[in-house]
Parts: C-alpha cells; sequence; structure tokens
C-alpha cells in the first residue's frame, strides 16, 4: 500500500511543478525520465501474480488520468509509455489477450483509452486485441471493445467482428451490445 501511494503522491507531485501553461517538449522529456523508477516498479508489478497485475493496472490508469493527475501527469506518463523502449504496453496486450477475467480487461481498456487522449498508439496492436476482444463471448467485454472504434475505422476485419458481436448480443439478451454492433455496421 504504501509504495502504491508513494507512486501516485510522487505523480501527482509532478503536476504541481508544471506552469499550468503548454508543456515544451524539454519539460516533457524531463518528466518522462522523472517517472521511470515509478514505472519500472509497476512493470514488475504486471509481471507477477494475478493480484499484483491488477493493482499495476490501477495504478497505470490513475497515472494516466488527467483528472485525477493533471494534464501535463498524465501526457508524460502516456508517452513514456507508448516510447519503443517501454516493455509496459506489451505486458498490459499480454495481459488482455490471457485474462478471462472481466475486471482485468475493464482495467486495461481504461488504460488504453486515458493513453489514446494523448498519444497515438500502435494502431495495428490494439486494433488485433480490440477485433479480438469483440469476436469474444464475453458480452460486456465485447460492448466496450466495440465503443473503441469510430464509423471510419471500420475495415472487413472489424466488420466480421461486429457481426459476431451482433450475434452475440441477440444470443444473450445484450440490447446495448447488439444495438451497437448494429449501429456500426451501417454507418
Amino acid at each position: 500500500y504504501e509504495d502504491t501511494r508513494a507512486i501516485l503522491n510522487g505523480a501527482k507531485d509532478e503536476h504541481h511543478l508544471a506552469t499550468g501553461k503548454k508543456t515544451s517538449s524539454l519539460v516533457t522529456s524531463e518528466m518522462n525520465s522523472k517517472f521511470t523508477n515509478s514505472l519500472d516498479f509497476v512493470l514488475k508489478m504486471l509481471k507477477g501474480s494475478k493480484d499484483s497485475q491488477f493493482l499495476g493496472l490501477q495504478i497505470l490508469s490513475s497515472m494516466t488520468d488527467s483528472s485525477k493527475m493533471g494534464t501535463e501527469t498524465a501526457s508524460a506518463v502516456s508517452l513514456k509509455l507508448t516510447s519503443s523502449d517501454s516493455e509496459l504496453l506489451s505486458e498490459v496486450f499480454g495481459i488482455v489477450t490471457e485474462s478471462y477475467e472481466s475486471s482485468f480487461v475493464l482495467q486495461a481498456m481504461v488504460l488504453l483509452s486515458n493513453i489514446a487522449i494523448f498519444q497515438s498508439l500502435r494502431t495495428e496492436d490494439i486494433k488485433e486485441t480490440l477485433v479480438s476482444l469483440i469476436a469474444s463471448d464475453r458480452p460486456q467485454v465485447a460492448y466496450l471493445a466495440a465503443k473503441c472504434f469510430a464509423s471510419h475505422q471500420i475495415d472487413s476485419l472489424v466488420t466480421d467482428a461486429l457481426k459476431s458481436a451482433e450475434k452475440l448480443g441477440e444470443e444473450r439478451h445484450h440490447p446495448g451490445l447488439y444495438a451497437l454492433s448494429n449501429n456500426l455496421l451501417q454507418k
């Protein structure tokens, strides 16, 4: 608990150092280097037990949430998470694809949504993960994954997954999944 608190407090203190103005690349670079220890600790958590993984996802979600940490901090953490030398995003994708627990998948999707606000993510990795989640047999997860797509992002691969999700929504009596899938397919 104390380690988690220290990570969040450290990240929050970084927000108070920001001027409130647009962050320069130099400031962003300095902030990125300051998060390295915290992110290294979270990486160890993501490689640990299920409980540690879930806590690690929660910490990353908090650190990338601009309403909790401020725009500058959340942006800097998101940039660090998506840098080419970061193992964190690969670990998050691994957890999403290997876990059958909805709580893990939902927490990872919150994290990815937070990051997407600030950073252009590796689209193919995310697309493949989201398509597999849409095509899964878990209606709530399929619904949340389908919500991540805008109509202009739908190609034949996504269309096939949405058709499966539409059928799943109808079979499992999940009107939200059925309606969303149907709506996206018609655009």
